[in-house]
């Protein structure tokens, strides 16, 4: 293992083969075992090769004494733990450096949220015309959702996280426990190269949400429901909210793909919103795609209790919230209704149902 022969061993004292830092990890115990206040111990340390490489092992020493008490001889036992030493330190770089680009990308956003921030309230002092007012909600929109975001990016990456940091220490545990192999270690560094890809994907879809389109173009809505479902898929966990998506087939509409998303992520939220302050258990959202009259559907139905009759007709109105301006911005469903209405040509409308409200999207069928 060390490339000494057996003489070499018994002419070489064990600190000359031993990494210089580690020399302490071995002496300490050692003494305390000569000195009877142990009966033997194991370490893991790094020897020097005969070639001058260090080579990672398991040394365990025991001391036999003589009749009288008197040390007799050691036996040592030195296994070789290169291979699970270079796994731990390849998934603990893993993982620095996932925990790097959580940073790195979490104050790209919170730089482009303040300075979002700072030109939306410079310039909405300063403007006088309608259709640069709402222009402007649309960029308070795009904020508040920005805003969120954030909040689901640390909840999205923080389990994975954390499943990393346990992929490591089960390492250690396997091998305490005589269990350790080459096929445990590939099954391992399997589920850990599945997690950093889960992370990987987490942060496309983020980007892709909150990345500005220049024309309308037609696209999926089946795979724009399911993406967006996706990104509030922790907060919605969080309240044990239950989510069925019922789809009858593809459907295509033209329009601006992440508009469309805005407009499903604000329905689910609110509905997430309705569940936790009215404390609903067995939360459930029922999204339903489909197709009426040849043209594309979708409806967004919960069981939070419905809409107060009194204030129907005050849900799409600009700045009108029942949540509360500490918790709401109340642009959300007049933001939503724009988009469908005018940005879609499609109509947006509500409707309470037996135990709860069903928000419904209507579009024009796409050319193909």
């Amino acid at each position: 293992m060390l490339g000494y022969s057996h003489d070499d061993m018994r002419a070489i004292p064990w600190p000359t083969m031993t990494h210089p830092e580690d020399v302490d990890l071995d002496l300490f115990p050692f003494r305390k075992m000569a000195a009877g206040e142990l009966q033997n111990y194991s370490v893991e340390k790094r020897f020097v090769h005969k070639e001058g490489r260090h080579v990672w092992a398991r040394l365990t020493l025991s001391l036999v004494r003589d009749a009288h008490g008197q040390p007799d001889y050691e036996i040592a036992i030195v296994e070789d733990i290169t291979r699970r030493k270079e796994a731990e330190e390849a998934l603990r770089k893993a993982k620095a450096e996932l925990e790097l680009r959580v940073r790195e990308r979490t104050r790209e956003l919170e730089q482009a949220y303040a300075a979002l921030e700072r030109e939306t309230g410079q310039r909405l002092a300063a403007v006088e015309d309608l259709r640069e007012k709402e222009q402007l909600l649309v960029r308070q929109t795009r904020l508040a959702a920005m805003g969120e975001m954030l909040g689901n990016i640390a909840h999205q990456w923080r389990q994975p996280l954390n499943i990393l940091g346990l992929l490591i220490q089960q390492l250690q545990l396997t091998y305490d426990m005589g269990k350790f192999s080459g096929e445990f270690l590939k099954d391992e560094v399997a589920r850990a190269m599945d997690l950093i890809r889960h992370m990987s994907e987490t942060i496309t879809d983020f980007k892709d949400f909150l990345k500005e389109e220049k024309e309308p173009q037609e696209f999926s809505v089946n795979s724009v429901v399911v993406t967006t479902v996706k990104l509030l898929e922790t907060p919605l966990k969080a309240m044990n909210v239950e989510v069925e998506i019922s789809q009858s087939g593809e459907l295509f509409i033209t329009g601006h793909r992440n508009e469309f998303s805005h407009v499903i992520m604000n329905l689910v939220t609110n509905a997430h919103d309705a569940f936790r302050e009215r404390n609903v258990g067995s939360a459930r959202i029922v999204i339903r795609i489909f197709k009426e009259d040849g043209k594309p559907v979708v409806t967004v139905a919960d069981n939070a209790g419905g809409i107060p009759e009194e204030i129907m007709g005050r849900i799409f109105e600009p700045y009108f919230t029942t949540k509360g301006h500490e918790k709401g911005t109340g642009i959300g469903l007049y933001m939503s209704k724009n988009i469908v209405e005018k940005s879609m040509g499609g109509r947006l409308s509500v409707r309470n149902t037996e135990d709860g409200a069903e928000f419904r999207l209507c579009f024009p069928a796409a050319s193909r």
